[in-house]
């Protein structure tokens, strides 16, 4: 996973599991299109009535959100799937993720150890990242994650000694073991300026195609997301290019509601907004699918994202 802040479709459940039908594992009577399901009920984690992105149909069925409550009632909700944020670190011990943490899934490629926990109070992106996530169901303690019976690591990545070596350390990091590496982040990018293979930037900046001179975002193994605010509108952040197939949801201006999620020191917080956010989310709803086919790889997951529906959801203005 890789955000970026480009215009797409936006990304639905129903959509993706419908195109990967099959028997849940070791339940012969469960299909994903048979009648057997599970009935939701509220959780009782303070910020769920905030979690619109979530629950909007649950509340009021004009409305749309990711119809991920659609995936829990089937049965889904990551179970086995493995998760790792590799960002500026993870707050191991926060409640709302202590239990779905993996430590085989962490490291911190800065200190080059195994405990991947933020060394200042502004390294909290991570943390945030985690919660939409993989944050507890029904605890009593801040949000939902949308794939929260996932295991979740972190990779502390992001300081001021980074460099090449490390991030391909943090790329590379146990992908027999790791189903998902969710990075929000990105080279510096202007728009124009980018890290990234030399050729390929100069031939984006001569097509005038921002975000294409971005090296992770035209990478085959990247699947790269955009943001969308609740009611459709283009966040003032956005870039476009063609390699961004999906979009997410996320806030825009500050009166937009944003994404509830886990802070550091055991907080919470409805602040997440950008493709932090929409990435995050886009990770925690293919960790549902992986979860509903684990013989899924990376290029089946983006045939399956890309003609997801909804389209005409996104407007053309953008958002101040």
């Amino acid at each position: 996973m890789y955000k970026n802040d480009l215009n797409a479709l936006p990304l639905d459940i129903h959509s993706i599991n419908a195109r990967t039908k099959r028997e849940k594992p070791g339940d012969e009577n469960f299909k994903i299109d048979g009648d057997t399901k599970t009935k939701f009920s509220e959780p009782n984690d303070p910020l769920w009535k905030d979690m619109w992105y979530v629950n909007n149909k649950f509340y009021d069925s004009k409305k749309i959100d990711h119809n991920v409550i659609e995936a829990w009632d089937l049965g889904y909700t990551g179970r086995g799937v493995v998760v790792s944020v590799i960002d500026d670190g993870l707050e191991i011990t926060h409640e709302d993720l202590a239990d779905n943490y993996d430590p085989d899934a962490s490291y911190d490629v800065i200190d080059n150890d195994e405990d991947p926990t933020p060394k200042d109070d502004v390294d909290h992106q991570g943390t945030r990242s985690a919660g939409v996530v993989a944050a507890i169901f029904n605890n009593s303690r801040c949000n939902v994650g949308v794939a929260y019976g996932a295991k979740v690591g972190g990779i502390r990545l992001l300081d001021d000694t980074y460099n090449d070596t490390i991030e391909a350390i943090a790329l590379g990091y146990k992908p027999q073991h790791i189903d998902i590496y969710l990075a929000n982040w990105g080279p510096t990018d202007d728009g124009k300026t980018l890290d990234g293979p030399g050729e390929l930037a100069k031939e984006a900046i001569l097509q005038d195609d921002s975000c294409s001179a971005d090296g992770y975002v035209n990478s085959i193994y990247t699947i790269s997301i955009s943001a969308t605010t609740e009611d459709g509108r283009v966040p003032w952040y956005s870039e476009s290019c063609s390699p961004t197939i999906a979009t997410a949801f996320s806030g825009g201006s500050i009166n937009d509601r944003m994404i509830a999620t886990t802070h550091l020191h055991n907080s919470c917080t409805l602040k997440l907004s950008g493709t932090t956010a929409a990435a995050s989310l886009a990770g925690g709803i293919i960790a549902l699918t992986l979860e509903a086919n684990p013989n899924l790889g990376w290029r089946d997951i983006q045939i399956y994202v890309y003609p997801i529906k909804f389209k005409e959801f996104l407007r053309v203005r953008k958002s101040r």
